[in-house]
């Protein structure tokens, strides 16, 4: 067979194969073209557009925020009235034990000096304001440092914190029964009866800080109105005795300040004087304005404890209670303290104030009390014809309201505890660890054993 002819057979086999080829890929691709996949396709049905206008009454609207914020907070959170009671408890029974101290050290310039104190609680009102609304955890100070230091310094800040509650717990329990002992002195046991007003406010905070809250703000609101009740008969007292004892105490000299060492480097002034090695030595300052502003301000700053306790329980307050809290207490304290302050060196001469310095208001009232008896002719203040006796009674009412009112700074000075162990960060581990973190580092060297008895309080 010849090259041609083979050619020629050849060629109709590859036409007849291209043929087919080009038939199968056309039917495979009309195949694939009829059924396409869904997955590989999406079709745009174009821009589109839905208006429908709803009307909902204002009911309505509060009720569905209401179930909205009770989904994010499921427990009660408190308003301004109930978070700034339990603070306001332990800054507003100050007035107490402050004015008789700083009229020692201030003389009649005392009014002056609380409200220097209260100019710089504003200035620090806004600062602290500003550093915990940024972090609006439990725990205050503690928290501030955990999230700016090292945990040990913030460990150490903690501690020294509710080392302040206890001690403020402590001391507001002793103070109250003793305003109750003076007034039923032969049913009154101070440290029984300490111990167990300790124990009843543990009971108290243990029931949830939704109730403490509640008594907190019955105890405050008897304190206020009481207060406001001695300011307004010492507006009326000092418009009737032209002006009392105020023009006297004026004349004044200032008040020497006192600085004692002894044999043991300290004293009651705690400082010594220069050269002093042992011994009973005595370094007198001379009164005058600069250092009856001084030590008086710095007597005065003792009158404001309790300001940093609303952080402690921020996470139980609602939205924007935090920063009212701590308005209300800055203002009580520059209204409150420089007021009764003044009403004290009117009512009774500088001397006296030093003298009973512990129970200044109880004498302001029992004065007042007894030239309103007087000056309405009621009777003789004493004596069988006695009927009535106006002082005694204010004087009465004045001791019962401390012994409330410091009943209530034990309250601040356990939820204050409460929150300190009790934030985010506690939470995460740290706040339980706050008590230990010392005791753990001080066991490797002094070898003592820790247990922890006290169980969490629950949050409310």
């Amino acid at each position: 067979m010849t090259t041609a002819a083979r050619h020629n057979e050849v060629t109709p086999l590859l036409n007849v194969t291209t043929a087919t080829a080009r038939t199968n890929a056309s039917s495979a691709s009309t195949s694939t073209t009829a059924t396409p996949r869904a997955s590989n396709h999406h079709h745009f049905a174009g821009w589109g557009s839905y208006n429908k206008h709803i009307r909902v009454d204002d009911a309505a609207l509060a009720k569905a925020a209401h179930a909205l914020d009770s989904r994010r907070h499921p427990h009660e959170m408190l308003g301004p009235l109930q978070a700034s009671s339990i603070c306001g408890n332990d800054i507003l029974s100050s007035c107490f034990y402050s004015l008789g101290l700083v009229t020692s050290y201030a003389g009649q310039l005392a009014p002056l000096c609380f409200l220097m104190v209260g100019l710089v609680l504003y200035l620090f009102r806004s600062v602290y304001g500003e550093a915990i609304t940024a972090i609006p955890v439990n725990g205050g100070t503690y928290t501030l440092l955990i999230n700016t230091s090292s945990k040990a310094v913030a460990a150490a800040a903690a501690c020294f914190s509710v080392l302040a509650y206890i001690a403020t717990g402590v001391v507001s329990a002793v103070t109250a029964c003793n305003y109750l002992h003076a007034v039923l002195p032969d049913l009154i046991n101070v440290p029984v009866a300490a111990c167990c007003l300790l124990a009843l406010f543990a009971f108290i905070v243990g029931m949830g800080l939704k109730e403490s809250a509640g008594v907190a703000m019955v105890i405050c609101g008897i304190h206020v109105c009481t207060l406001v009740l001695l300011l307004a008969l010492g507006l009326v007292y000092v418009l009737f005795n032209n002006l009392g004892e105020l023009p006297a105490n004026l004349a004044l000299p200032f008040p020497s300040v006192t600085i004692t060492g002894d044999e043991n480097g300290g004293g009651e002034g705690g400082l010594k004087g220069a050269g002093e090695v042992g011994g009973l030595e005595e370094d007198v300052l001379p009164g005058s304005m600069w250092t009856a502003l001084l030590f008086g301000f710095a007597a005065g700053i003792l009158g404001v404890s309790g300001f940093e306790t609303s952080s402690q329980y921020i996470e139980s307050q609602k939205p924007g209670v935090f920063l009212l809290t701590l308005k209300y207490m800055q203002q009580a304290v520059c209204v409150f303290n420089p007021l009764l302050s003044l009403l004290s060196i009117t009512v009774l001469p500088v001397p006296v104030v030093v003298a009973f310095s512990e129970t200044v208001l109880e004498h302001v009232a029992h004065v007042m009390g007894d030239w309103l008896q007087a000056a309405l002719g009621l009777g003789p203040l004493s004596g069988a014809e006695s009927t009535v006796n106006i002082g005694r009674f204010l004087r009465i009412w004045v001791s019962m309201d401390a012994f409330v009112v410091l009943s209530g700074a034990v309250l601040t000075a356990y939820v204050g505890i409460d929150g300190e162990k009790g934030g985010r960060e506690g939470k995460e581990g740290g706040g339980e660890e706050v008590m230990l973190y010392i005791y753990v580092h001080l066991s490797r060297f002094c070898h003592l054993s820790y247990q922890p008895f006290l169980p969490s309080l629950p949050q409310a």
